[in-house]
């Protein structure tokens, strides 16, 4: 084979390749897993005695399955852990070990509005629990929460290989008082089925940043 048939080889390989992901549809259907960082702020109207906001790190597991008819189920679970101070007039009375957990699951439906775009709109129920703990003080309490989740948000290709979505939400409940969010990712293609996924969301006083693997199906 002479260097130009080879040459012309790769090229045509390349070509495909491309082309095989510029056909590859977005997927409804995948699963994911990786490394979550989250915020989570304190309440109380004490002005004196204040827990600082709960910050924690960990990892994180979800995943979303098409059920046909442009709806699908979504699903996740976040686990982390960390420390946060009890204070009083803004001295520290006691640090305490927080281990928090969040469960995650909705029903969603999504629109195409061309080949490269759809709007998606999403219902979700969301449980919290947030254990502290201080062993010098025998202290612990649990917090369980459960809270709903509206999001409205458009999701589209930017170019063959990257993919990415925007959505606004409202959520309230037990943990999150009637707050407004906004989410931003994107989901790298590494190839039709393994890509590398990036999520932050962000609302008054929570924030939540996920980085991992995705497989598509």
């Amino acid at each position: 084979m002479t260097v130009f048939s080879r040459s012309a080889l790769v090229a045509a390989l390349c070509l495909a390749s491309a082309q095989a992901m510029a056909q590859q549809p977005r997927s409804h259907t995948y699963l994911e897993a990786g490394y979550v960082a989250q915020k989570i702020e304190s309440g109380g109207s004490d002005p004196q005695l204040k827990l600082d906001d709960i910050d924690v790190d960990g990892a994180y597991a979800a995943g979303s399955v098409e059920l046909g008819s442009r709806f699908f189920l979504s699903g996740g679970l976040h686990k982390g852990n960390g420390d946060i101070d009890l204070r009083f007039d803004g001295a520290s009375l006691a640090n305490l070990d927080v281990d928090a957990q969040q469960v995650v699951v909705g029903i969603g439906y999504f629109q195409p509005i061309n080949e490269r775009l759809e709007w998606t709109a999403e219902l979700a129920y969301q449980n919290t629990r947030l254990e502290f703990e201080n062993d010098n003080l025998a202290f612990r309490e649990k917090i369980d929460g459960d809270d709903y989740r509206l999001s409205l948000g458009l999701r589209g290709d930017l170019s063959e290989n990257l993919e990415g979505w925007v959505k606004g939400s409202y959520t309230d409940g037990d943990v999150y008082e009637q707050e407004f969010s906004g989410t931003v990712g994107v989901l790298l293609k590494i190839n039709p089925i393994w890509g590398l996924v990036a999520e932050g969301n962000a609302g008054a006083g929570n924030h939540r940043y996920t980085i991992g693997f995705r497989a598509s199906f």
